[in-house]
């Protein structure tokens, strides 16, 4: 039986890249969640727990838009002051996530957000007004994720880099020391200046979130899907994308890279081009190609990320376009392409739409079923089942220490308080939670909310792990909980656990801490 071609192709894809692959792989970055391939997808506020339920996925993510001086912007949702962030974090943790956040701010505020695109950055690029609000707001992220006390990971601006290295590169004139952000001072006022920018700031406020530099085709201007070039050419464009990185100063841990912001059959429809969007193994073995010469030269691992979900079974109409991403690196001969690009230096790939029509691994239509089928999910847990493949660049393991499980229980004063006694539905529910213990005590600290009649079983949780208390010295944990539309009315409890680090052996419960009514 003779081999089929797109099979033999992505055979001779795997052969080819594992014999050309660098003698030296980028360091996985301290922090990252796993010593094998991360899978992880895009997801909503408050969705970790309906995710967890449904997948072995190790990362979600989610935008951070709408602008930093229009009223709208990503600190002004959940309770506004950037509380949309700590949520995040801390749904995500509690279910045994990375949360990533992708930063795709800067186009959508003013003046810019309402010209041309490029246009529109460069002209927030340049005005000092502006730059200081959207600064404020990214020192505003990593003050709340460093609150966290947990690893996240900020994908800095898509396509802003890339459209700044078609300009001016790394000298291209950008507000930065000029906004008057104290922590700003002495900075270059340049493209260079606002990546060192982002670097000053998590190492100021949030030495935890891992920093992503997005690695754009609009810095090349030469999409190698389409333009299908030799090797020669496309080494010649990693070591451009390389020189234009190193020449920001800024050292990112991560290098996010894309394939599309849509299905192929979203192009073939809505766009018009024919069906010349569909990836074959050989566009797959030249981006990989690529990213090797990238991962090589800057010495940092790669996150593919955005991936279109759309596939084969698909009928090409809104919310439900083919694409052929899902299977070929998640199905049939998907770890022969998931190997080489783990060769190439990617140690993550994430799935989620971009566009509002574009395919979704989630029920956007409202039929009860996810809108592609749930052949991302399905494919996603049997490869993560298989066994993902082994990162290569990863830091040696060192035995895990055991944790010493504490057999008697602390004494600790819990006080619960809800700040708004009635809440509507699409409202957010607040609680914060005093503890103060006798002496010092590690733990895990659990609040959970419970829905009138839910049994044992809380409708929501948010865990603060590794929590240290001090003998008499009071401590306090927020939980912000958004309210769905359709939640049920009635009497919602709190309760509040407190569990050994191991998050087995349950040490103080109080099962009627707090309550609030859902109206």
């Amino acid at each position: 039986m003779r081999t089929p071609r797109p099979l033999l192709l992505l055979l001779l894809l795997l052969t080819a890249l594992t014999a050309a692959a660098p003698a030296a792989h980028a360091s996985v970055p301290a922090g990252w969640p796993s010593d094998r391939l991360v899978l992880g997808a895009r997801d909503e506020e408050n969705g970790a727990g309906i995710l967890r339920d449904a997948t072995r996925l190790t990362a979600r993510y989610h935008y951070l838009s709408g602008g930093s001086n229009t009223g709208a912007g990503w600190s002004k949702w959940t309770m506004g002051g950037g509380s949309f962030v700590s949520s995040f974090v801390n749904d995500s943790v509690a279910h045994g996530f990375l949360p990533v956040f992708s930063l795709y701010h800067l186009r959508e505020t003013l003046p810019g957000a309402g010209m041309e695109e490029v246009a529109g950055f460069f002209a927030n690029l340049e005005n000092r007004d502006t730059m200081t609000s959207y600064l404020q707001d990214v020192r505003l992220f990593f003050q709340k994720a460093g609150e966290t006390g947990q690893t996240s990971v900020l994908h800095v601006e898509p396509d802003l880099w890339g459209y700044i290295q078609r300009r001016g590169g790394a000298a291209e004139t950008v507000q930065v020391a000029t906004t008057g952000l104290s922590e700003l001072a002495g900075l270059p006022n340049t493209a260079a200046g606002l990546a060192q920018a982002f670097v000053r700031l998590r190492d100021t406020y949030a030495p935890k979130v891992l920093l992503g530099y997005h690695l754009s085709v609009w810095g090349t201007g030469e999409d190698i899907a389409l333009s299908d070039p030799s090797d020669e050419r496309i080494d010649e464009l990693a070591a451009a994308s390389s020189a234009y990185y190193k020449a920001l100063g800024a050292k990112f841990d991560l290098i996010f890279a894309e394939q599309s912001d849509r299905d192929a059959g979203y192009r073939e429809v809505r766009d018009g081009d024919g069906g010349a969007s569909f990836w074959t193994p050989e566009d797959f073995m030249r981006q990989a190609r690529y990213l090797r010469g990238v991962s090589a030269t800057t010495a940092r691992s790669i996150v593919l990320w955005q991936l279109p979900v759309g596939n084969a079974s698909q009928p090409n109409t809104p919310k439900h376009y083919k694409d052929n991403r899902v299977q070929t690196l998640l199905g049939s001969g998907g770890d022969a392409v998931r190997r080489a690009y783990v060769n190439a230096g990617v140690i993550g790939m994430l799935f989620g739409k971009a566009l509002p029509d574009a395919t979704c691994a989630c029920d956007e239509d409202g039929d009860g079923q996810d809108d592609d089928g749930g052949l991302f999910k399905t494919l996603a847990n049997a490869a993560t089942a298989a066994g993902l493949e082994v990162l290569p660049g990863g830091p040696a393991k060192k035995p895990a220490k055991p944790v010493k499980t504490r057999t008697s229980a602390p004494v600790v004063a819990v006080k619960a308080t809800v700040l708004a006694p009635r809440v509507g539905r699409g409202g957010n529910a607040r609680v914060n939670v005093r503890l103060t213990a006798r002496s010092t005590a590690q733990v895990v600290v659990a609040i959970q909310l419970y829905r009138p009649g839910a049994g044992t079983k809380p409708t929501y949780q948010v865990a603060f792990r590794g929590q240290r208390l001090r003998g008499g010295i009071p401590r306090t944990f927020k939980l912000s909980y958004a309210v769905p539309g359709g939640a049920q009315t009635g009497r919602w409890k709190v309760k509040v656990g407190l569990f050994d680090l191991n998050f087995k052996k349950l040490l103080v419960w109080r099962p009627a801490a707090a309550a609030f009514y859902v109206r």
